[in-house]
């Protein structure tokens, strides 16, 4: 597809824009909630970018943007404007690919946007863009697949600018153009494949160089031992099994019911059930046997690369954040809907239907929690004001963590995947304590200090249903989190 022709993707203005509304209408309870997520704390008190991670594309567009060397927060305009590339991306990938075509309204379209595990990284009000903006940059070079030259230049530049903004989108490349590797598969079209498998190895290795020699030059990113490769460390092996195990736990999280199981399997079935047609242009039997198994290595494959780079690097842990190939592993599921007519499409759009509006559903029942999260940490900071003049408190450590709002309870307890959201922010084990006590001037009163087990006596002063109080010495209390 030449450049010429990228307008003939956007000519059907009436179905993006009713994309582009509905996508804004998705994050409207996030917008209403207005939440202080994460590291953004940290980044509204210092100011700090994004140097030690090496997403120096972020910094750059952020000097741009705020006209001085201080990070400063574009929200809500960085979460609206990150609703409507995301929005924009898919649709451009169902012209693409021709998925629900001619239809006035795509669901499919929103995809990318309303993925489950994307709703850990839409509350970050400094990171949302960038990172909606890295999955739009991995989306764009298949615009241009068919023609080589442009392809490879094109995703080159791409790679670059991804991994300068949120690592972990390069996953969502290979995630989409397994597709098309499939199709000269099913096609025996071996030359094509083994062409277009090797230009996108280059594109990611002329990327991949361009970004290692920036970051090194810069001198950007490099103690961030996050990062490091494990494939040469002894066990490597049993990490990734672990990760992996890890990755299906939260995935068993969010689909924790049999309705939502279905939805599951529905995806799942795509590419299987689009096999009918093949019986319909009367395909040899090898031939629909090749391709099912061809089918089922591209769902193997395309769910593995969900967790992308999270497989092969040194952190212990997975971040929800870090997984923001979920959309696009449904975007080649879906993709095999083209080959479904009558009754059955008619059930894949009711399906789409559903699943759109459980995940508005996930999206106004997560917004509602780290509302309340936010009320009830606000109160527990207001009480320990209070507190730390009236026992003149010089000095504190916390033990356990603080509890998840007693409103979000109900919501716990019928979406259990939301707790991989909310984030519990105040305690021994959260990394951002102080950042979040610090907004209420604390910070500079009294010091705050990691727990360790005492080794003597400590006075209860007082319980409240959010924590206990102890004097531990003159100056010196313990806060123990019920």
């Amino acid at each position: 597809m030449k450049i010429k022709e990228f307008n003939e993707l956007l000519k059907d203005k009436r179905s993006l824009n009713l994309t582009l509304i509905i996508s804004v209408f998705y994050v409207l309870p996030l917008l209403i909630a207005n939440v202080y997520y994460s590291d953004d704390h940290s980044r509204i008190l210092f100011g700090h970018g994004w140097n030690h991670d090496a997403r120096f594309v972020n910094n750059w567009i952020t000097k741009i943007t705020s006209f001085s060397n201080f990070t400063f927060s574009l929200y809500p305009y960085s979460l609206i404007l990150s609703a409507l590339v995301l929005g924009f991306t898919g649709y451009v990938l169902c012209e693409i690919w021709g998925i629900e075509k001619e239809r006035k309204f795509k669901w499919s379209s929103l995809l990318l946007l309303i993925s489950p595990f994307y709703l850990a990284n839409l509350p970050y009000r400094y990171d949302v863009f960038f990172m909606s903006l890295s999955i739009f940059f991995m989306v764009v070079p298949f615009v241009f697949f068919f023609n080589k030259k442009r392809f490879v230049t094109v995703s080159g530049i791409c790679f670059f600018l991804t991994l300068g903004l949120f690592q972990p989108s390069v996953s969502i490349f290979f995630s989409l153009g397994i597709v098309y590797l499939y199709n000269y598969f099913e096609k025996n079209e071996l030359k094509n494949l083994i062409i277009s498998f090797l230009l996108m190895i280059l594109s990611f290795a002329i990327g991949g160089l361009l970004y290692y020699l920036t970051k090194t030059v810069l001198n950007l990113g490099v103690n961030d031992y996050r990062m490091e490769l494990i494939l040469l460390q002894p066990g490597f092996k049993q990490v990734i099994i672990e990760k992996f195990l890890v990755f299906l736990e939260i995935w068993s999280l969010l689909y924790n019911n049999k309705f939502y199981y279905i939805l599951l399997i529905s995806f799942l079935l795509l590419p299987i059930i689009s096999l009918i047609d093949l019986f319909f242009e009367k395909k040899t039997f090898f031939y629909i046997i090749k391709a099912l198994i061809g089918r089922f290595l591209l769902i193997l494959t395309a769910l593995i690369l969900i967790l992308g780079p999270n497989l092969f690097i040194k952190a212990e842990y997975l971040p929800l954040r870090a997984l923001p190939g979920l959309g696009a592993f449904m975007f080649s599921m879906v993709y095999f809907s083209r080959n479904i007519k009558g009754v059955f499409f008619r059930i894949f759009r009711i399906l789409m239907m559903l699943n759109t509006i459980f995940c508005f559903n996930l999206m106004t029942q997560t917004s509602n929690a780290l509302q309340f999260q936010k009320e009830y940490q606000e109160m527990f900071v207001y009480d320990l004001n209070s507190v730390v003049r009236t026992y003149h408190i010089k000095k504190m450590m916390f033990k356990g963590d603080i509890s998840y709002a007693r409103k979000s309870y109900k919501i716990l307890e019928q979406f259990p995947f939301i707790k991989t959201i909310v984030l519990k922010e105040i305690g021994q084990n959260a990394w951002f304590s102080k950042d979040v006590i610090s907004f209420s001037g604390l910070q500079e009163t009294i010091e705050f200090i990691p727990y360790t087990e005492l080794k003597k006596e400590s006075e209860l002063i007082f319980k409240s249903y959010v924590y206990n109080l102890y004097k531990i010495e003159n100056g010196f209390f313990m806060i123990e989190f019920n």
